[in-house]
């Protein structure tokens, strides 16, 4: 092979090296955008209750309780309103409560976690039955903060 056989090769290769290169690196054109179909959003979302809900009385309350404060679970676990089997419960319907009073207790992990009131009232009603699984942000207790 002579000198310019092996110069005109050479050439060659950085060509074709040079043409990989810039054709990777050129912006690949993108498809064309589907369109997207916008649904209209359910009656649930709005607050509307379907019929179904009212039957069984999911997510509707009565005007009489919307006065009063939700005391809700700040965690998962077991709802005692006694500190012990023996002992009276913490509060009763009907009972004064102050901030910081003692409401009842929530077993999480072999752990009784104290719930307290954050607010000072009346308890109207007692959501949870004694001994019961809550789930997190579950209401417990109703107050009357008057």
């Amino acid at each position: 092979m002579t000198f310019k056989k092996l110069k005109n090769h050479i050439q060659l290769f950085f060509v074709i090296i040079l043409m990989i290169f810039f054709n990777s690196c050129k912006p690949k054109p993108q498809p064309n955008p589907v369109p997207v179909k916008v649904l209209k959003k359910p009656d649930w979302v709005d607050g509307k209750h379907s019929d179904i809900d009212q039957w069984f009385g999911v997510g509707i309350k009565s005007s009489e309780d919307s006065k009063y404060i939700e005391i809700k679970s700040p965690i998962i676990g077991t709802f005692y309103r006694k500190p012990s089997p023996d002992k009276p419960s913490f509060v009763e319907v009907g009972d004064s409560i102050s901030e910081g009073s003692v409401l009842c207790v929530i077993e999480a992990m072999k752990l009784f976690n104290e719930i307290e009131s954050d607010i000072s009232g009346t308890i109207v009603k007692v959501l949870v039955e004694d001994s019961t699984p809550v789930e997190f942000d579950q209401p417990l207790f109703l107050i009357d903060p008057s």
